[in-house]
């Protein structure tokens, strides 16, 4: 009945919790726009909160890198709609720009076509130097793609 659907809705959103727990990031690099914060304060976007998994108002370390300028980022897309891109290469070139850095293990989220695609940040290069994260802002960084979703096709139905 109903106590065993509440039972197994919980069920799900801790196993959710737990399977979101385990892709949690110990760190994120990114690019500093003002110091117009209170002291002892940092102002971050939504994302990288929900990324880190912190809360409003918690204590988070900060220290500062001086990050390498990533040439190539290898993302794998999220979402199956990825593979109906007329030009994936240069939407992304189009869009990275709104990225100052990327991170290894990170997710980052793309607005196109009226839609918001998640793709993870699965390697950067500088180089021959894989990096665990780098600075791609005023760089010219080439993008490749792996693990891209099939399309969805439409099968004919069988003939009798």
């Amino acid at each position: 009945g109903g106590l065993d659907e509440a039972a197994t809705a919980a069920k799900k959103r801790a196993a959710g919790r737990r399977e979101s727990e385990k892709r949690a990031l110990d760190y994120l690099y990114c690019h500093l726009l003002d110091w117009q914060a209170p002291r002892n304060y940092v102002f971050v976007p939504r994302w990288m909160m929900e990324a880190l998994r912190l809360g409003p108002r918690e204590v988070a370390e900060l220290t500062w890198v001086r990050l390498a300028e990533g040439a190539q980022v290898t993302l794998k897309p999220k979402t199956p709609d990825f593979s109906s891109w007329a030009n994936p290469q240069a939407v992304m070139e189009s869009e990275l720009k709104y990225y100052s850095s990327l991170t290894v293990g990170s997710t980052i989220v793309i607005h196109y076509k009226g839609k918001d695609h998640a793709l993870e940040v699965r390697k950067v290069m500088s180089g021959e130097r894989q990096l665990d994260g780098a600075n791609i802002q005023d760089v010219n960084v080439a993008v490749d793609f792996e693990g891209v979703p099939e399309k969805k096709s439409k099968k004919a139905p069988p003939r009798s």
